[in-house]
């Protein structure tokens, strides 16, 4: 995603903390179309954010590790949450989408479960 200016009109999160169960991601890409090691990495990364919260841990979509809400279109959040979903079942655990958030110039991201 090209590097444009912050929306000042969007409300930007906390900076992500590195131990808990809150993940945040920009973007996640389809597993047939990247490197096989990424996913099993995001797969781990999640194995580790259900275990800080007790089988449950809350994703972020959308948004960057500073916490600002930069947002993706429409096909993008639906790829990203499939790849959610891909990762939950590969743990046996499940992903429900809690709501949506506003992003920069109008795109949306997810808060996921």
């Amino acid at each position: 995603m090209r590097k444009e200016p912050r929306d000042a009109s969007v409300r930007c999160l906390e900076r992500e903390r590195e131990d808990g169960n809150v993940e945040y991601k920009l973007r996640l890409k389809d597993p047939a179309e990247g490197n096989p090691y990424r996913i099993q990495q995001l797969i781990t990364q999640m194995k580790y954010r259900l275990s800080e919260g007790g089988a449950e841990c809350f994703y972020f979509v959308g948004v960057e590790d500073d916490g600002y809400p930069r947002g993706l279109e429409e096909c993008d959040l639906r790829r990203s949450m499939a790849t959610l979903r891909h990762m939950a079942d590969a743990l046996g655990a499940e992903v429900a989408l809690v709501r949506t958030l506003p992003g920069a110039g109008g795109r949306t991201c997810a808060l996921a479960r």
